[in-house]
């Protein structure tokens, strides 16, 4: 894991993420410099290649599914503090957009391109002078002028989504976002059917017409990873962990986890957890 600093730069190849869930408490931002990898954030996985950008903010579960050999990223962090100074302040629209997992390819020869070769230059240097009196001050600017830039491109395309967007599709992604944030205490179709204001059935419809998978069977994914990500990076009991996902108990969890990835969760525990 990054160092528990509030601001962290440095080009790696995110090896230490392969396969091994991880929760985000700040945020961090991610420029692929050369290769490919998928990222997975539970229930979806995005591609990177070159010259592609992700923002992930606190909150989200992260990992690497795959890479190239010569996958590389530069890559800042950012502590939970400045999230919360810079981020949640934003527009809905923003957040949004970052929870549905948009990684971002920018053109070549593109001016948006060039922008990002620049703040990502910026981000090196403002990690260097992490010891300068204003730091703090320094490392806010820079988040909020990066996710200015970022909003002002992207800007055209959530406009073009929310006006052009048929309405199955603005269904299929607001239940996404709707699982990544109840998950921990829903687990039924049901639930997010009623938040959403149409049927269970259609809801069905949807998520087979987009991810060829239920609802439940989504949820399910999602359920799992969160389990997954409290296996590798707390040491909460089973129990602890059952309680807060509002499963019923640890031999319901138990087997819950093994009917979805085939071992129990403390073999689990002992295979994935890091050294």
């Amino acid at each position: 894991m990054k160092p528990a600093v509030p601001f962290w730069f440095g080009v790696t190849d995110l090896s230490e993420y392969i396969k091994y869930p991880h929760r985000i408490e700040g945020g961090f931002v991610l420029f692929c410099t050369q290769g490919q990898g998928v990222i997975s954030s539970g229930i979806q996985q995005y591609p990177m290649v070159k010259n592609s950008t992700a923002v992930f903010l606190s909150g989200m579960t992260f990992y690497l599914e795959s890479a190239s050999d010569d996958f590389l990223v530069s890559m800042f962090s950012f502590s939970k503090e400045l999230h919360n100074e810079v981020i949640l302040k934003l527009p809905p629209s923003f957040t949004q957009f970052v929870n549905e997992g948009q990684v971002h390819e920018h053109p070549e020869n593109s001016s948006s391109l060039k922008g990002v070769h620049v703040l990502t230059a910026m981000a090196k240097l403002i990690y260097e002078e992490s010891g300068n009196l204003f730091a703090h001050v320094l490392q806010k600017n820079f988040v909020e002028s990066y996710v200015s830039y970022i909003l002002g491109h992207i800007h055209s395309f959530l406009q073009s989504r929310s006006t052009k967007g048929n309405r199955i599709q603005r269904l299929y992604h607001r239940f996404i976002s709707l699982v990544y944030i109840d998950c921990h205490r829903h687990h039924d179709a049901k639930h997010y059917a009623d938040r959403l204001c149409i049927t269970p059935r259609y809801l069905y419809n949807i998520t087979i017409a987009y991810a060829n998978l239920s609802p439940k069977q989504l949820i399910d994914k999602q359920l799992t990873f969160e389990i997954k990500v409290l296996l590798n990076s707390t040491d909460m009991t089973i129990t602890e962990i059952a309680q807060t996902l509002a499963l019923p108990d640890q031999s319901y969890l138990c087997r819950y986890f093994k009917r979805q990835v085939g071992i129990s969760p403390s073999v689990y525990r002992k295979m994935q957890k890091p050294l």
